[in-house]
């Protein structure tokens, strides 16, 4: 039994030590939560989670708004040696807003971004993010916003 309660606690640590919520940042409306591995391997293909926090009562525009509305954009910075690739937005939900239906997103909103480690990187990289959005009530809209955050990354030998 003993035996049993060693294996299960080594498999334990060591998906925790795989995973790691790494930053966050908060604004008025709008908080942010920025998820990646604790260490990469050089030459590996990660994905870098963006979850955008909508305070309730409230909602940011879609990534791809209706006319005339400010689109919800996440913008990832790399170091030199890392490749971004396009964000991956969740579908958005259609709210009736200023007498119209518009495509919004609210509560969380999970997007993906896809991020590739060239081989030969080595070291800690900060890799920085930046959301742009607006955030709206009921009522009425508030001024475009940015919400950044950063999370370093590790990279090591190929895997």
């Amino acid at each position: 039994m003993r035996r049993l309660g060693w294996v299960w606690s080594s498999i334990v640590g060591t998906v925790l030590a795989s995973l790691s919520v790494v930053g966050f940042a908060q604004s008025e409306h709008v908080k942010l939560r920025l998820e990646a591995p604790e260490s990469v391997a050089a030459g590996s293909r990660i994905s870098l989670v963006v979850t955008i926090q909508v305070a309730p009562g409230y909602h940011i525009q879609s990534n791809k708004p209706a006319p005339n509305y400010i689109p919800t954009t996440v913008k990832v910075s790399a170091p030199q040696g890392f490749t971004v690739g396009d964000a991956d937005f969740p579908r958005a939900t259609m709210e009736q807003a200023a007498g119209e239906l518009i495509p919004v997103f609210s509560g969380d909103v999970r997007v993906t971004v896809p991020l590739a480690v060239a081989k030969g990187v080595s070291g800690t990289h900060a890799v920085r993010v930046a959301v742009g959005y607006q955030a709206c009530d009921e009522g009425s809209c508030y001024p475009p916003s940015e919400i950044t955050g950063e999370v370093n990354l590790s990279v090591g030998g190929p895997g």
